[in-house]
């Protein structure tokens, strides 16, 4: 499933504030489970730039193992990577020739809208979702798991 969000100020969100304040609440909605989490070993991922070791926290009260790879051996991030140039050729190149996209709202919900479409209507094409879409994967897990469906935000 794929999850994008933009921030219309100066301020930086970290990856870490980030993980903790939206991907914890639906992995928490839908009753999913990460044992482990692999990031390249970049500046945004590499705990040194956190402030406070927040990270280690949110991932000991998570229970997450926390692994590294090397930018160079990222055949593991293929999908997302493939996510991140559909994004780009869906999203970001059409976006600059829509004269209607004049306010960060408006940008903010085609990119919403575009997301919608990729998380209900793409197809995996490989792994053990093949032939589901990201939405499907995601609430048959839950399914699985015996999530609340009527608190979903469905």
């Amino acid at each position: 499933m794929g999850l994008v969000e933009i921030y219309n100020r100066k301020q930086d969100i970290d990856v870490w504030q980030y993980f903790e304040h939206k991907l914890l609440y639906l992995i928490k909605t839908f009753n999913l489970k990460i044992d482990n989490l692999v990031t390249e070993r970049t500046k945004s991922f590499v705990p040194y730039f956190v402030k406070d070791d927040k990270y280690l926290s949110i991932l000991e009260n998570a229970q997450i193992s926390h692994y590294f790879v090397s930018p160079e051996n990222n055949m593991l991030f293929d999908e997302m990577n493939a996510f991140s140039e559909n994004l780009i050729k869906g999203f970001y190149r059409k976006i600059s020739g829509d004269k209607s996209l004049d306010t960060f709202e408006k940008v903010e919900r085609s990119l919403q809208k575009f997301v919608r479409k990729y998380n209900f209507s793409s197809i995996i094409s490989s792994g053990i979702h093949k032939e589901k879409t990201p939405a499907e994967a995601v609430l048959g897990q839950s399914t699985q798991n015996h999530a609340d469906f009527d608190t979903l935000p469905l």
